[in-house]
């Protein structure tokens, strides 16, 4: 699995996991600026795991009628970073224990930039994908570990 085929698998599993939320507006926030700018039709998609990878988190996007793509400097995002490091040295997946779970709030700014404009209930997920050596993923990482 290559780091931009991680980036998509990642953004397909935030959709899969809010499938039982209702469909108000969703801010998409990632620091793969190929894959928003993609996401956002602003450059092409030729690679072919790719391609097929973009349309289906296009068809899941486009179930939500009111949706942001922002591209974020990994310096913004560092709790996700922080994250992804600890997975990438332990290849597998990381269990976050309460007490690491401020330092990881205080580690993400994106609350910084971002801030609602809106009185409509937006829904808020981070995901993180890891680069991995191995050429079969584990799928383990890919899982619904820390949501609050």
């Amino acid at each position: 699995m290559t780091v931009n085929e991680a980036e998509y698998s990642g953004l397909i599993l935030c959709f899969d996991l809010l499938e039982e939320q209702d469909r108000t507006r969703l801010v998409i926030c990632d620091d793969s600026n190929l894959v928003i700018r993609q996401m956002k039709g602003e450059i092409d998609c030729k690679a072919p795991a790719l391609t097929l990878l973009r349309q289906k988190a296009l068809r899941q996007l486009g179930t939500w009628p009111a949706h942001d793509l922002l591209h974020v400097k990994r310096a913004w995002n560092a709790s996700a970073d922080s994250l992804a490091s600890a997975a990438l040295q332990l290849e597998a997946g990381v269990t976050v224990q309460e007490q690491d779970w401020d330092d990881l709030v205080t580690l993400n700014r994106l609350p910084e930039i971002l801030t609602a404009t809106t009185k409509e209930t937006t829904l808020r997920i981070s995901a993180m994908a890891t680069r991995s050596r191995r050429k079969v993923p584990n799928q383990e990482v890919l899982q619904e570990d820390a949501v609050r």
